[in-house]
C-alpha cells in the first residue's frame, strides 16, 4: 500500500507547489495589469478637459511656445503668475506675449489705477528681455470669460462673473479648466480660441496700450 500512497503523496505535493505557483504568478501578471490600467487611466485623465490641478504648471510648455495669447479683465493674475515663475527660473523668457484687458470709456478710477499697476508688470518683464516682445491691447466689451491659449498646445479657460466687492467689478474662476492638444479634438477646440482671439485683434488693433 505504502508503494501507491507515496506516489499519490509526492504527486500531490507536485500539484500543490504547481498550483502556488501559479497563484503568485497570477498575482504577477494583476500587478502588472494594474500598473498598465493605472497608467492608461493618468493618460486618459490628463488628455480630457480637467480642472487645472493645484500642482499642475505649464511654465514649460509656456517657454517653448512661440506666442502666449491672453484674454482677460486686467491681467493681474496672469502678470503675477509670470513674474513669479521667471523671478525662479533666472535664465528662462517667454517669446512673445499678447494680452487683452479691459478698458472701456467709463471705467473708474481705482481700475485704471490697478491696470497702470499691472501694465508696468508686464513692461518690467520687457524691458528686463524675460519676454522678448509685448503686446496690450485694450478691448470695450464686459467678458463672461477669460483664457491663456499657449502656443498650439494648450488653453486654459475659466468665467468671468459679477463681483461688486472687486475693483474689476468681477471675479473668476481660480482654477481654469485646462484643453490640451493630445485630448480628442484637442487641436479643433484650441483652434477655435485661436480665431477667437484673432478676431478680438482685428477688432482692437487700433486700441493699442503697449507694444514693444
Amino acid at each position: 500500500m505504502n508503494s501507491i500512497i507515496g506516489p499519490i503523496i509526492e504527486g500531490g505535493c507536485t500539484i500543490v507547489g504547481a498550483a502556488i505557483g501559479a497563484i503568485a504568478g497570477a498575482r504577477v501578471t494583476k500587478g502588472r495589469m494594474d500598473k498598465k490600467q493605472k497608467e492608461e487611466k493618468d493618460k486618459m485623465q490628463s488628455s480630457v478637459v480637467h480642472a487645472l490641478k493645484l500642482n499642475e504648471s505649464f511654465f514649460s510648455e509656456t517657454c517653448a511656445a512661440d506666442k502666449v495669447c491672453l484674454y482677460t479683465v486686467n491681467s493681474y493674475k496672469w502678470a503675477n503668475i509670470f513674474q513669479n515663475e521667471l523671478s525662479r527660473e533666472q535664465s528662462a523668457f517667454i517669446k512673445e506675449v499678447v494680452v487683452f484687458v479691459r478698458k472701456k470709456d467709463k471705467e473708474t478710477q481705482e481700475y485704471l489705477k490697478s491696470l497702470k499697476d499691472i501694465i508696468g508688470i508686464w513692461e518690467k518683464l520687457r524691458d528686463e528681455g524675460r519676454i522678448r516682445k509685448l503686446s496690450i491691447y485694450g478691448y470695450k466689451n464686459e467678458p463672461d470669460h477669460y483664457y491663456i491659449k499657449i502656443g498650439d498646445s494648450i488653453v486654459m479657460t475659466g468665467h468671468v462673473y459679477k463681483d461688486a466687492s472687486n475693483v474689476t467689478g468681477t471675479s473668476v474662476d481660480l482654477q481654469p479648466i485646462v484643453i490640451s492638444k493630445d485630448m480628442n479634438d484637442g487641436k479643433e477646440m484650441i483652434g477655435r480660441y485661436g480665431k477667437h482671439f484673432d478676431g478680438m485683434l482685428e477688432m482692437n488693433k487700433q486700441n493699442v496700450i503697449v507694444n514693444k
